[in-house]
């Protein structure tokens, strides 16, 4: 979004609790709580990157609509707040991890996860039969463009490969801890 860059930016530390805004009383369909998440509006940013409303609630959107089908209004609001509160909180720590992943990660790693990614988008290619087959397939299944599908597991592989290379090494497990858990 251009007009983005133009806001404030809040430090990473307090992304955490997305702000609620007091919405105008005009313009809603039906009742409302007064409270609203401006679509493409910046509800957290970490390391600079901002995470929007829209995709916040785009993310969580197949579950919203089965919850709504199923729960009064009260109890719908609050699955709502609560689907909402961890769909942000997922994405702070997916991009705290990624920036991890771009920073520790050494050149020759970055080049897998792309050479990854690039195995992805031709696999998404040759199971639609062409490119344009894919971006279709995209567009109707998912309701975004191939091109904008393509950073997640470029992502996802980083993220990924950071945990592999430099979480998991750090982890040991004991021939203790195994037998506790076993006997748990």
């Amino acid at each position: 979004n251009p007009n983005e860059s133009d806001r404030p930016r809040a430090p990473a530390s307090e992304a955490s609790a997305p702000p609620a805004q007091t919405a105008p009383a005009a313009a809603t369909a039906g009742a409302s709580s007064g409270e609203y998440l401006t679509l493409g509006g910046v509800v957290a940013e970490v390391n600079g990157t901002p995470i929007y409303a829209n995709k916040v609630l785009a993310d969580i959107q197949p579950i919203l609509i089965a919850d709504a089908k199923q729960m009064g209004e009260n109890e719908f609001r609050s699955a709502a707040q609560d689907e909402i509160r961890k769909a942000v909180e997922a994405m702070i720590r997916g991009e705290l991890v990624y920036a991890a992943a771009e920073r520790n990660l050494d050149q020759k790693d970055k080049q897998i996860a792309e050479a990854m990614t690039m195995r992805w988008r031709q696999e998404q290619i040759n199971a639609a039969g062409s490119i344009e087959l894919a971006r279709r397939r995209a567009l109707a299944v998912t309701g975004k463009t191939f091109a904008t599908l393509v950073p997640a597991p470029s992502r996802g592989h980083m993220s990924g490969l950071y945990y592999q290379r430099k979480i998991a090494p750090r982890i040991q497990i004991t021939a203790q801890d195994e037998r506790n858990y076993y006997d748990e």
